[in-house]
């Protein structure tokens, strides 16, 4: 069934699914994340109309700073098909790498 994406909010009604994903800690990431940031940025562009919000998690250290954690991502799609969003998240370039993500 064709959605209209356009009304798609974090209250509408349709069926979503929350994607998130957390930097492997067996890799020195930050060299791939950067190699990779515009191919993230544009397939996010490119999926913005499948996409309620995404962005990375905020965590509070041991001295209640909050802080952004640049760790990890959070993708909340407009779908409540697995396999479409399984299809989503392949795709994406940090995950397709195998390994950010």
């Amino acid at each position: 069934a064709a959605h209209d994406y356009q009304q798609v909010n974090l209250t509408s009604s349709l069926p979503k699914t929350l994607i998130t994903c957390h930097v492997s800690t067996t890799n020195n990431h930050a060299h791939l994340l950067s190699k990779l940031k515009l191919a993230h940025l544009e397939f996010i562009q490119r999926h913005q109309h499948l996409i309620v919000f995404s962005g990375s998690t905020l965590f509070t250290d041991p001295n209640n700073i909050t802080q952004q954690d640049a760790a990890s991502m959070v993708i909340l799609l407009a779908t409540g098909d697995q396999q479409q969003a399984q299809r989503f998240i392949d795709q994406e370039p940090y995950a397709a790498s195998k390994q950010v993500f």
